[in-house]
């Protein structure tokens, strides 16, 4: 639970979430009905919990000034890159992992968890769509439209960009 829910929400948060995690599910125990592993039901429960959070919390703005020169270099390293295998040495540097933090907090939180589920935590739509309790439609619109609010946040904020 705490490396589900440690990958999205703040650490300072993490603990008070995971214990809401464990609250639903026992007050949820009644709706277990089998059709899933006891761990699969578990991790939605989570999901949606760390969904509801960036749901209920106001957005914190922060300026795009916050982030320092690497984290500029590596976003128009990361807008030019072509593929997903450039995308994802990049993401391992410790700058990629600042500014897209950074990034997502500027999404809805609809839109972050898509991103965080399929892009980061690499499943699949159909798998999203059942932690998140969505129809798969819904799930890939949302990730598209995701992908190109990412895009915009991040071309934004580096200087000469439309």
């Amino acid at each position: 639970m705490v490396r589900i829910v440690g990958r999205r929400v703040p650490a300072d948060d993490v603990e008070e979430i995971v214990h809401d995690v464990f609250v639903r599910a026992y007050f949820g125990l009644a709706q277990f009905s089998g059709a899933v592993s006891f761990d699969r039901w578990l991790a939605g429960i989570a999901v949606r919990t760390c969904y509801d959070f960036w749901r209920v919390r106001k957005r914190t703005e922060l300026p795009a000034s916050a982030l320092t020169d690497d984290h500029h270099r590596w976003i128009e390293r990361m807008l030019s890159a072509q593929s997903d295998d450039q995308f994802r040495d990049q993401a391992q540097k410790g700058e990629a992992g600042e500014v897209l933090e950074w990034a997502l907090r500027q999404l809805s939180p609809e839109n972050r968890a898509v991103l965080t589920l399929v892009h980061l935590d690499g499943y699949s739509v159909r798998e999203a769509a059942e932690l998140l309790g969505w129809s798969l439609v819904n799930v890939k619109v949302r990730a598209h439209r995701a992908r190109q609010a990412l895009r915009r946040i991040l071309s934004h904020i580096l200087p000469g960009s439309t």
